[in-house]
């Protein structure tokens, strides 16, 4: 029974060691070891991951039961009401087992993001979790890239009939590719390998992988990732000026470039290419952006046709297969999914998502982090940009029910709990 509450300053080394640590740090390895392999067999998609993301979540709670842990939940309020509003929504809804399958998905990757959060309390468990999950990433990487050079279809997850680009083992391409771009995020955070020339090599072999995917989801956030790291990380140098003045460049010349793009009909030359990757990949920039103008549209008659409670979760292709609208497809946006399936109150919970994932973001900067999480992850600002690349990416697919997504999340709100300077820990004795 808890009588008390022992504050402990993180200025304060912590114990090394406490009973059955290695445990839930173990079955967390492994999860982000398996991130790879998300391509489910069943109508519930259970994918082989999932099993050590179980064993993960009751490890953890055990763990922190038996040492007298005070578990912390991140997002919980968050995602809290979204869950909220997704039951109300289901159960109003005619497509309820759908509704009520995708909020039972909502709290179990809260609960593994929060399984993560607190196992990396510990910065020698938070090492070995980013470790894993850079090291997984470069052989994953290696294996999609071989297979795709030598034409093994199987290995690199490429599927003929319906065109070029891999998906490896993930449930599709685009999956595949925001696994690959944050993988990269993490390697050069945590400087995994440790040599300079190794790191490159690993950058190159992710780069390819990430290519071969053909997402254009991957690739934008890639180019998150990247302009947001250069443009913080020039900030912390030199000021707000060179910042500002790096913020301008880029703008402009990212102005010039798509001009250019734009005159030169250069999508439209990628969709002709004999080139099977460019064409299923560059080539699809034009088809793409019509067709999701065309769900745009049809996914805002559902909302202001819709009651207000929303239609339910995972209910709009139904939805929109049922008025037989021209595109009936998912909305492919995260934010129009949101406040068409879970109505007011489940937008709601997304803005509050989304503000507990910025106040968390304070943890990524070297002043603020303990020394010990600072000898983890060394480069902070590339875990930002990973971190703020999700915000756009949520504009083309949805990936709040994106594994990837919710192993940086729980990294994040671990470091936030635990990494900071200033931070108190409230451990529960007996």
């Amino acid at each position: 029974m808890n009588t008390g509450v022992l504050e402990r300053d993180h200025t304060v080394p912590a114990p090394a060691e406490s009973l059955g640590d290695g445990v839930p740090t173990f079955f967390v390895a492994l999860g982000a070891a398996l991130l790879p392999l998300s391509r489910g067999r069943t109508s519930l998609n259970i994918a082989p991951a999932d099993v050590a993301f179980v064993l993960s979540i009751a490890s953890m709670f055990v763990w922190a039961a038996t040492n007298r842990y005070r578990v912390r939940v991140p997002y919980a309020l968050s995602v809290g009401i979204m869950i909220g509003a997704g039951l109300v929504a289901a159960v109003a809804s005619p497509y309820m087992r759908a509704g009520l399958v995708a909020v039972g998905q909502d709290v179990y990757l809260l609960l593994w993001a929060a399984a993560i959060a607190n196992v990396v309390r510990r910065p020698g468990a938070a090492r070995i979790i980013l470790r894993t999950w850079s090291y997984v990433a470069l052989v994953s990487a290696a294996l999609i890239v071989f297979g795709v050079a030598i034409g093994w279809d199987a290995l690199a997850g490429i599927n003929p009939t319906v065109g070029s680009r891999a998906a490896f083992t993930f449930t599709d391409e685009n999956s595949a590719g925001l696994y690959f771009a944050i993988s990269l995020a993490i390697v050069l955070c945590t400087r995994t390998p440790s040599s300079r020339v190794r790191r490159g090599f690993a950058v190159l072999l992710l780069l390819g992988a990430l290519v071969v995917t053909g997402s254009l989801a991957g690739l934008l956030a890639l180019s998150v990732i990247t302009l947001t790291a250069a443009t913080v990380g020039t900030f912390r140098r030199r000021g707000g000026a060179a910042a500002v003045a790096l913020v301008a460049i880029l703008a402009f010349g990212g102005l010039g470039l798509a001009a250019g793009v734009r005159s030169s009909h250069f999508f439209d030359r990628a969709g002709a290419s004999s080139n099977r990757l460019i064409r299923d990949s560059l080539g699809r920039e034009e088809k793409s952006t019509g067709s999701r103008e065309v769900l745009l549209s049809e996914i805002t008659g559902l909302y202001f046709d819709g009651p207000l409670i929303g239609r339910g979760p995972a209910s709009t292709r139904a939805s929109l297969t049922k008025i037989a609208a021209p595109y009936p497809n998912e909305a492919h946006d995260d934010y129009l999914a949101t406040i068409t399936e879970r109505g007011i109150i489940g937008a709601v919970g997304l803005v509050l998502l989304i503000g507990a994932i910025k106040v968390r973001t304070t943890a990524l900067h070297p002043r603020f982090l303990r020394d010990a999480f600072g000898e983890v992850v060394q480069r902070p600002v590339w875990l930002l940009g990973a971190i703020f690349s999700l915000a756009f990416v949520a504009f083309t697919h949805e990936i709040l029910h994106e594994r990837t997504v919710w192993t940086l999340l729980g990294i994040l709100g671990g470091v936030h709990a635990f990494g900071l300077r200033s931070r108190r820990v409230e451990v529960a004795v007996a």
